[in-house]
């Protein structure tokens, strides 16, 4: 009886050292999902107007996502040039976005530093294409994105190799 006992008290102990030393949360099946973030809503052209109206959102259903600060949407032509840019701010579920300018994007970004700061993080940014659609791809570093954004005081800078040979990611 004292052996059985000490038996089932050594196996519930390496069962239990196991679990602390793996470090996986075995109890939560998204742990290692990444955080998504990704624009919800309209482009629109009128006028010659191009406009965005919608929600940046993080795509990731968790109860307690991170906070990302200085959220920003950047518009882009084909060559590399600031098109507009407005602040959406802090984003931990959604945040909403609006923007207009006078001429469509080639490309359009949403960034701030701290998604970077992340090793689980996949962006969306989107592409037009010739049918006049855009097409919505995805990265997980910055330096994937085919126009990096930098401050206000730096000049941006337009990726020096093509993506994937425009394939979705």
């Amino acid at each position: 009886m004292r052996f059985r006992t000490i038996v089932v008290a050594l196996t519930m102990l390496l069962v239990l050292l196991f679990v602390v030393v793996s470090g996986v949360p075995w109890w939560y099946e998204g742990w290692n999902t990444p955080d998504t973030i990704a624009y919800n809503g309209n482009f629109s052209t009128e006028n010659g107007d191009f406009s965005l109206n919608g929600t940046i959102s993080n795509n990731k259903i968790q109860s307690d996502p991170p906070t990302y600060h200085n959220v920003s949407v950047y518009l882009y032509s084909e060559s590399g040039r600031l098109l507009g840019t407005t602040d959406v701010g802090t984003l931990e579920y959604s945040a909403n976005v609006s923007i207009t300018t006078d001429e469509r994007p080639h490309y359009i970004i949403i960034d701030t530093p701290d998604f970077w700061e992340s090793s689980n993080v996949d962006v969306s940014y989107y592409k037009a294409e010739p049918t006049g659609e855009y097409t919505e791809r995805g990265v997980t570093a910055r330096a994937d994105l085919p126009v990096r954004p930098q401050s206000s005081t730096t000049p941006h800078s337009i990726a020096s190799s093509p993506l994937s040979n425009g394939q979705l990611r």
